[in-house]
């Protein structure tokens, strides 16, 4: 899943080119990164995902085994997400895609 994908490349508070101000440091200037288009019928799974983020099930080696699935239920209750089914569907695509780039990512 796109969404997925371009969630994993971003999500940082980048503040090197503060720091480099201060060191006296020019940094070459980056291409921007476009933006990703989340069709409407996908974005109750995307809203719950970013709300959910950090519930993941983490193994002793660093390996991402899967969303922890009772808090993300207790958090959709708690945002009272209405489809809750057809979004918990559309969340296990986006936690499948995510937890494997995840997990590639730290084997490298």
């Amino acid at each position: 899943m796109g969404a997925a994908e371009y969630y994993c490349k971003g999500g940082v508070i980048d503040e090197t080119q503060k720091d480099a101000e201060v060191l006296g440091i020019t940094i070459p200037e980056l291409e921007p990164e476009e933006d990703f288009l989340v069709l409407e019928e996908n974005w109750a799974a995307i809203d719950l995902f970013l709300k959910v983020q950090t519930q993941w099930r983490v193994g002793g080696l660093g390996n991402v085994f899967g969303l922890c699935y009772s808090d993300v239920i207790e958090t959709a209750k708690l945002y009272e997400i209405p489809n809750l089914a057809e979004v918990f569907k559309d969340l296990q695509v986006i936690e499948i895609t995510v937890m494997s780039l995840l997990n590639k990512e730290g084997k490298k």
